[in-house]
């Protein structure tokens, strides 16, 4: 079950166009420099996404989690959904983790806001990580935990812009 969803969401992704950069631009060391402040803020625009206009802004971080406010994001965008899975995994990588998996975004005031956990393994319960502060966070189910190790989604980080 898990690798065919994998091979849907890969598949998803090379026929939709994120198997090039949106932007045709090199990103990465644009992410990279980013990714020395204590918060991680990265506009879409600034890392080659043209089609989107949005920014995620890494808002409250702890050993293991991290919270991010998306501004300028709709609920059910692909295209966002696209690049807030690839900032997820780049971040993951960015903060020594190999493993990664992100709540259902939801509404905060006029953004949306999502919680991103980085687990020491696949099998790890979440939940044992959340904590009661993230607690009333909703994840997708069947949950879904990338491995940044992962050929696949190292492909996707590189050919995303990421």
């Amino acid at each position: 079950m898990k690798q065919t969803v994998i091979c849907i969401v890969i598949s998803f992704f090379f026929l939709t166009g994120c198997a090039t950069s949106p932007g045709n631009t090199p990103v990465g060391t644009s992410f990279q420099a980013a990714s020395s402040a204590e918060f991680i803020s990265i506009h879409s625009k600034d890392v080659g996404w043209d089609y989107i206009d949005g920014t995620i802004t890494e808002v409250e971080r702890s050993d293991r989690t991290s919270l991010v406010e998306l501004t300028g994001f709709t609920e059910n965008s692909g295209m966002e959904g696209r690049f807030f899975m690839s900032f997820a995994l780049r971040l993951a990588q960015l903060r020594g983790f190999r493993y990664v998996i992100y709540s259902i975004p939801r509404e905060n005031g006029e953004n949306l806001e999502s919680v991103i956990i980085f687990p020491q393994s696949e099998d790890e319960p979440i939940e044992s990580i959340l904590g009661e502060q993230y607690s009333q966070y909703v994840f997708y189910e069947p949950r879904i935990v990338m491995d940044t190790e992962s050929e696949i989604w190292k492909l996707l980080i590189e050919n995303c812009g990421f």
